[in-house]
Parts: structure tokens; sequence; C-alpha cells
């Protein structure tokens, strides 16, 4: 899992929580005893059970601990359902993920964040789905966009907004928003610039054709190129990206950007895995 170990570990008490493994006035383990049983420094806990009090779960004093409040013990304006399909280990999936949760639950809003994975040709595993579900859900989004759970929200009646690549030939009831991969490119010229670098190499994905930054590198007088990793298609995408780029990098990729003092930039964050 790719989040940060405080997402993991917020998500993974928070779901204790309302699954009903801890109930109102539980206690949850100390600190000590939740660093000690994951490996983690005293920071990782602490932080994650802040969270949980700013949402309203649990009440943390030093003398009595960290006690499980009533469901009903904050008054939210609603609950947002965070769709991913298969993108629990993608890095950019995570960190956007996380900067909506803490938007929505500094606006007052309850945030689930939910992955659903394929089970099998033309169909998807949605019991962790019609869990979440289970609440009431004011809005789902959905990143990247999927057919199937598009039908599937849709049947049940819950409103949905898409962040996806194109703009999808049937409507969604409640908006679309487009995912442009090609926003992050104008901050990144700017802070070759401000670093002094005059070299950078893209690396990027075969048929990748929306991210392409050396124009914009080339305008600003960098000079830029572009080498382009082609995989090929199978049902473990991912793990197949990320054999490419390993391939690539160890047949001298790395080692000649190196030599010409070039910045490597990734447009597609499984091909960094080999870094």
């Amino acid at each position: 899992d790719r989040r940060n170990l405080t997402d993991q570990l917020a998500d993974g008490l928070r779901q204790a929580i309302v699954s009903g493994f801890y109930k109102a006035g539980d206690r949850l383990p100390r600190l000590r005893d939740l660093a000690s049983h994951f490996g983690t420094s005293l920071r990782v806990p602490r932080e994650a059970i802040a969270r949980l009090v700013s949402e309203g779960y649990v009440d943390a004093r030093i003398s009595i601990g960290t006690t499980v409040l009533p469901r009903r013990a904050r008054s939210w304006k609603g609950h947002v359902l965070f769709i991913l399909p298969d993108a629990e280990g993608s890095y950019y999936a995570n960190v956007f993920a996380s900067e909506l949760q803490n938007g929505f639950l500094k606006a007052g809003w309850l945030f689930t964040r939910v992955n659903v994975h394929k089970r099998g040709k033309g169909r998807r595993d949605t019991s962790i789905l019609e869990a979440a579900l289970a609440q009431s859900v004011d809005l789902a989004i959905i990143l990247y966009g999927d057919p199937l759970i598009e039908k599937f929200l849709a049947r049940r009646k819950v409103p949905y907004i898409l962040i996806a690549d194109t703009c999808p030939s049937t409507p969604a009831p409640a908006g679309f928003i487009r995912f442009n991969r090609s926003a992050a490119v104008k901050d990144f010229v700017r802070r070759c610039q401000e670093a002094g670098r005059q070299k950078v190499v893209q690396v990027c994905l075969d048929g990748e054709g929306d991210v392409n930054a050396v124009p914009a590198l080339q305008r600003a007088g960098i000079k830029a190129r572009r080498e382009i990793i082609s995989f090929k298609e199978s049902a473990e995408r991912l793990e197949a990206v990320e054999r490419s780029a390993f391939d690539a990098i160890g047949q001298g990729l790395a080692q000649e950007a190196r030599d010409n003092g070039e910045v490597i930039f990734f447009t597609d964050d499984y091909l960094t895995a080999v870094t």
C-alpha cells in the first residue's frame, strides 16, 4: 500500500469503528501499543488518532486514553464516498484522495474511501461498496470512471461525479471533472528553472500522448528529450509496466541520464517503482 502510514492506520481504525468491531465506550489500544504492533514511530498513531478525534469518532484524553464515541457524536453536513477502481496502488490516486479527504473533512463532510477490485471479466467485487452504501451517502465520486460501478450506483439512485480524462458519452448525474494530466507541466518547468537544471529526459509509456513536457521545456531554454517505454498488455497491467521500466533502467537509461546531467521526469507513477 503506497499511502502514508498515518492514512492507512486512520482508515483501518475508522473502519473498525464503523463496522462495529469497536463500539461506543470501547477504548482503543494505547499509542505505544499501536506503534509497537505496526512497527511505526509514535507519531503515526498519534496523528491517526488526532484525525479520528477531528472526525468525531473518538475522544482522546491523556489520563483516560482513546474512547469510541456514539455514532451521532458529531453532526455532519453529509457523507461523500470516494471510489477508486483498481487504483489503490497508485501513488497519484492516493495523494489525490488524501487531499480530497482533508478538504471535505475541513468543510464538515464525512469522507469514506473505497477500493473496488475486478473479480473477473466484466465483473467487480462490490462487497465493500455494498457495505459503504449501508450508510447514508449523499454523493459518490469515481476516479477515472468505470461503467460497471456507474451502473451499480445508478441502480441504487446514488448521485455521482466522474473524474476522467475524457467527457463520458452518458452524462454523470452530479457532474464531470476532467482529469488533466498536463496540468503540472508548467510548475515542473518553473522548478527546473529555479533549480538551474538545463537538461531533462521525460520517461513515459508508449501511447501516453496527452502528456508531453518537452515543448514547454524547450520554450524555456531547457534541453529536453523523451524516452518512451513500451510494454505488452496483459491481465497484470501494472506489473507489466513496472517490469518494462525495470528493463529500460537496467539497460542503461538511468546511467545515461546521470552521465548527461539530466533530470528524469516520470509521467506515470508505476514507472517510478524501479527507482
